[in-house]
């Protein structure tokens, strides 16, 4: 047998064995176009995931309540009033007209001052004039100043509540005496009449027959 021949057996065997590496027979052509050409298999249709739950609705804003009205301050009481002083009722300047004889007339001037509650200073002044109802030239008389002492308690005069006091005398000469004061309802002032009658205690039962007025 000749080489040639042997090459055409081998290759024939070849080909019985792997029909895909020979260009004859069809079938193996077929296969391997087949193995080649084949759809591969379908992937799987995606899973689609679940629509997301809607949200919940919020709850509606809770309606704020309206604030409260604040209360009114409250109206401060009143402050009392200043309890008066028992010397108070007396500070000032009171004038009157002494007609002490038929022909003559002084116009006097007490003027209070507070030292305390219970103590003035005072000044007494006089003009004298020829008449008796203190108009026309005059003339100064002499003065007297000091400290007049509210003692305790009252006394009736004349109808009015006078107070009792002690007149303290520094000008022009030192002495003291016993003495009522008093504010009339018709606010004068009225002052005890020494040369008069005196009670018990020396205070005058009477007044002067002045009645000062508040300048």
């Amino acid at each position: 047998m000749s080489h040639s021949t042997n090459l055409q057996t081998l290759a024939a065997l070849f080909c019985a064995v792997a029909l895909s590496a020979c260009g004859g027979g069809g079938s193996g052509e077929t296969a391997a176009v087949l193995a080649a050409d084949a759809p591969s298999a379908p992937a799987p249709a995606p899973v689609e995931a679940p629509a997301p739950s809607p949200a919940p609705t919020p709850a509606p804003a809770p309606t704020p309540s309206p604030a409260p009205a604040p209360a009114p301050a409250p109206t401060p009481a009143p402050a009392p009033a200043p309890v008066a002083a028992a010397a108070d009722k007396y500070v000032g300047a009171w004038v009157g007209c002494n007609a002490f004889s038929p022909t003559e007339s002084d116009r006097e001037t007490f003027t209070f001052a507070k030292q305390s509650d219970t103590t003035l200073t005072y000044t007494y002044a006089a003009t004298r004039f020829a008449n008796t109802v203190c108009t026309g030239a005059g003339s100064v008389q002499p003065g007297e100043q000091g400290v007049v002492s509210l003692d305790a308690g009252t006394k009736a005069v004349q109808g009015e509540t006078a107070d009792k006091v002690t007149f303290q005398i520094t000008q022009p000469a030192p002495a003291s005496g016993k003495q009522v004061l008093a504010i009339t309802a018709a606010n004068a002032f009225r002052i005890g009449q020494n040369s008069g009658a005196k009670d018990a205690q020396g205070y005058p039962s009477t007044f002067r027959s002045v009645a000062y007025q508040k300048q």
